[in-house]
C-alpha cells in the first residue's frame, strides 16, 4: 500500500490537466457572478416572476 501511494505522489502527469481545470472553473465563476451583478441577478427575474403571478390570479374567475 505504501508502494501505491508513493507512485501516486509521484506522479505527476495529471497536475496541469488540473491547475486547467481551476482555473477555467474560477474564470467561470467570475464571470457568472459578473454578468448577474450586471444585469440585476436573480432578485429582477423573482420579481417579475411575482408580478406574473399577481396578475394572473387577479384575472382568475371567482
Amino acid at each position: 500500500m505504501q508502494k501505491v501511494f508513493e507512485t501516486f505522489t509521484n506522479d505527476e502527469k495529471g497536475n496541469a490537466l488540473i491547475d486547467w481545470t481551476v482555473l477555467l472553473a474560477g474564470t467561470a465563476m467570475m464571470a457568472a457572478s459578473v454578468v448577474l451583478t450586471l444585469t440585476g441577478g436573480p432578485d429582477d427575474l423573482s420579481n417579475a416572476t411575482v408580478q406574473q403571478v399577481e396578475t394572473q390570479v387577479r384575472h382568475l374567475p371567482s
